[in-house]
Protein backbone atom coordinates (compact mmCIF):
# COMPACT_ATOMS: atom_id res chain seq x y z
CA UNK A 1 0.00 0.00 0.00
CA UNK A 2 2.79 2.44 0.43
CA UNK A 3 4.38 1.84 -2.53
CA UNK A 4 1.05 2.75 -4.37
CA UNK A 5 0.75 6.04 -2.24
CA UNK A 6 4.06 6.70 -2.93
CA UNK A 7 3.55 6.39 -6.41
CA UNK A 8 0.15 8.46 -6.91
CA UNK A 9 1.41 11.37 -5.22
CA UNK A 10 4.56 11.28 -7.27
CA UNK A 11 2.27 10.78 -10.19
CA UNK A 12 -0.01 13.78 -8.88
CA UNK A 13 3.50 15.98 -8.91
CA UNK A 14 4.29 15.04 -12.88
CA UNK A 15 0.87 15.83 -13.77
CA UNK A 16 0.75 19.32 -12.08
CA UNK A 17 4.21 20.01 -13.53
CA UNK A 18 3.18 19.18 -17.18
CA UNK A 19 -0.28 20.55 -17.09
CA UNK A 20 0.90 23.90 -15.57
CA UNK A 21 1.33 25.23 -19.26
CA UNK A 22 -2.00 24.36 -20.06
CA UNK A 23 -3.08 25.45 -17.13
CA UNK A 24 -1.63 28.79 -17.53
CA UNK A 25 -2.97 29.25 -21.21
CA UNK A 26 -6.50 28.14 -20.55
CA UNK A 27 -6.88 31.09 -17.83
CA UNK A 28 -5.09 33.37 -20.70
CA UNK A 29 -8.03 32.01 -23.18
CA UNK A 30 -5.54 31.12 -25.67
CA UNK A 31 -7.55 28.21 -26.96
CA UNK A 32 -9.84 28.61 -29.58
CA UNK A 33 -12.04 25.93 -29.01
CA UNK A 34 -12.43 22.47 -27.39
CA UNK A 35 -10.46 20.34 -29.71
CA UNK A 36 -7.16 23.22 -29.43
CA UNK A 37 -7.56 22.34 -25.58
CA UNK A 38 -7.73 18.53 -26.23
CA UNK A 39 -4.91 18.71 -28.24
CA UNK A 40 -2.69 20.07 -25.85
CA UNK A 41 -4.06 17.71 -23.10
CA UNK A 42 -2.57 14.88 -25.30
CA UNK A 43 0.38 16.78 -25.53
CA UNK A 44 0.62 16.61 -21.36
CA UNK A 45 -0.45 13.06 -21.41
CA UNK A 46 2.23 12.12 -23.70
CA UNK A 47 4.74 14.16 -21.50
CA UNK A 48 2.97 12.86 -19.19
CA UNK A 49 3.55 8.72 -20.03
CA UNK A 50 7.45 9.46 -20.66
CA UNK A 51 8.38 10.40 -17.34
CA UNK A 52 5.98 8.30 -15.40
CA UNK A 53 6.51 5.12 -13.21
CA UNK A 54 5.45 2.73 -15.36
CA UNK A 55 2.77 1.62 -13.15
CA UNK A 56 -1.51 0.99 -12.90
CA UNK A 57 -2.07 3.24 -10.71
CA UNK A 58 0.25 6.06 -12.10
CA UNK A 59 -2.54 5.58 -14.89
CA UNK A 60 -5.41 5.71 -13.04
CA UNK A 61 -4.35 8.93 -11.74
CA UNK A 62 -3.67 10.35 -15.01
CA UNK A 63 -6.64 9.48 -15.97
CA UNK A 64 -8.70 10.67 -13.09
CA UNK A 65 -6.69 14.07 -12.99
CA UNK A 66 -7.38 14.53 -16.53
CA UNK A 67 -10.86 13.86 -16.42
CA UNK A 68 -11.05 16.31 -13.61
CA UNK A 69 -9.63 19.05 -15.45
CA UNK A 70 -12.09 18.47 -18.37
CA UNK A 71 -15.49 18.43 -16.10
CA UNK A 72 -14.30 21.33 -14.72
CA UNK A 73 -13.05 23.10 -17.77
CA UNK A 74 -16.95 22.75 -19.53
Amino acid sequence: MFVCMCVCECTQELLTQVYHEVEVRLHADEFTDFAHYDRERRRVRSAFLEKAPKQAAALAVMYEFMEDEVCVRI
